[in-house]
């Protein structure tokens, strides 16, 4: 927009001086011609006046072919040369023009004259120049602009790459911060920020593990002293609500510890086939894996067995008669299905269950003794550890076999680059 406005203002600026210039070179024309005419000069003292002083090379022809007359050059950078000497010569004036010389024929009342003059002197040459030199130094600002621009943002670049590497158990040393006052002020408010949130969690993390211990302790002393009272229905029950309130208590810790650890490459199927004999006295469970299953992925052993596990625990829990359990690939995923023959969960929760000590539904809950509410929270957080992700499906499992009940996948990323060289392998 700058570059087409200044070109428009050169435009009809340069037309003046243009129409300027024509005129002058006119008069200068009229000048000579007159002082021959008059015999005030000898003609060789007028050219080398027209040569020296106007540069204008001046010279006496016999007559002018009338058809010249009709074949002049009146473009756009000759028309007011021609315009100005058609005032002053009305009996006659052609021009033409080449790249680097203008001719003119002219017609007076006595004489015919023609004159050489170079084209530099109409001025459009200057204009060119100034368009040229103008689009060069826009060029240039806007070069200088986006350096500038470039450099006042990666700063902010650094910064959001510094966020990016914030975990709750890390929090890495903030790059030095450059540029304008403003931006780093922000990058050491967000690092004071930052710090204060991780202190907090810190001190709430502490707080929740030594509450913890501190329950735990007067419920084991509860627990050993009902050892020693006679037996009887009010010691038993009172037994089964502290080991109740002792298994709350160590998922509550369970839940409040579970944090990013060290992962290592791991075989899923693996961790199924171990949780398929520590649960081989359910008899009911139908294992369905896929055979040669050697897709690997990131990830700690023991959390994702605990994961599954709790999943495990509350299909077993609520199923009638039989649990389903399919371990399969998809695209770039691992997929567990686990689905079993209960009630179901109601789809108005199926974001619910997974928040810690929610309750669910009365035909799931009549039979909850015991439970603590944290086993599926604590499942979900583990798999947001490893990128994955647990879905209720209310639609038909990729086994062969439909069961009425819940149907729960586990989703899982594979290590594509892992595969691969085993495949090639």
């Amino acid at each position: 927009m700058f570059i087409a406005s200044g070109t428009i203002f050169l435009q009809r600026h340069w037309k003046y001086v243009a129409r300027s210039i024509c005129e002058n070179i006119a008069r200068n024309v009229k000048f000579l011609c007159t002082l021959d005419e008059k015999n005030v000069l000898s003609w060789k003292v007028i050219q080398k006046m027209g040569k020296d002083f106007f540069h204008i090379r001046l010279e006496k022809i016999p007559q002018i072919d009338s058809t010249l007359l009709y074949q002049t050059q009146t473009d756009s950078q000759s028309i007011f040369l021609h315009e100005a000497l058609k005032e002053l010569f009305p009996l006659g004036v052609c021009i033409y023009r080449t790249h680097s010389t203008i001719s003119v024929w002219i017609k007076t009342n006595k004489n015919a004259y023609v004159f050489y003059t170079p084209t530099q002197r109409l001025g459009y040459r200057t204009l060119r120049l100034c368009g040229i030199w103008a689009s060069i130094s826009s060029a240039l600002f806007l070069v200088i602009a986006v350096v500038m621009m470039r450099q006042q943002i990666r700063p902010l670049r650094r910064l959001s790459e510094w966020f990016r590497h914030i975990t709750p158990d890390h929090i890495p040393e903030l790059p030095r911060i450059e540029g304008a006052r403003e931006i780093r002020r922000i990058g050491l408010g967000l690092r004071r920020m930052v710090q204060h949130l991780q202190y907090e969690f810190e001190q709430r993390h502490q707080f929740l593990l030594d509450l913890s211990h501190d329950l735990r302790t007067p419920l084991a002393r509860i627990k050993l002293q009902c050892q020693f009272l006679p037996p009887c229905q009010d010691v038993t029950a009172l037994q089964e609500d502290v080991n109740h309130m002792i298994r709350m208590v160590h998922q509550y810790l369970e839940f409040t510890t579970c944090k990013e650890c060290y992962k290592e490459k791991i075989n899923f199927q693996d961790i199924v086939l171990i949780l398929k004999q520590k649960n081989i006295s359910f008899r009911e469970i139908q294992w369905n894996l896929e055979k040669n299953f050697f897709y690997t992925m990131n990830g700690n052993s023991s959390d994702l067995q605990r994961c599954v596990q709790n999943i495990l625990d509350n299909a077993i829990k609520y199923a009638r008669l039989k649990v389903c359990v399919s371990l399969f690939s998809e695209k770039s995923k691992i997929v567990l299905c686990i689905q079993d023959d209960g009630p179901g969960i109601p789809e108005s929760i199926k974001i619910d269950i997974f928040k810690p000590f929610f309750k669910g539904d009365k035909s799931r809950t009549a039979q909850d003794i015991g439970s603590t509410g944290l086993g599926l929270a604590i499942a979900r957080r583990i798999l947001e550890e490893h990128q994955g992700e647990i879905l209720v499906l209310y639609e038909q499992c990729i086994s062969k076999k439909m069961l009425p009940g819940a149907h729960i996948h586990i989703v899982l990323p594979l290590d594509m680059q892992l595969n691969n060289k085993e495949n090639c392998l």
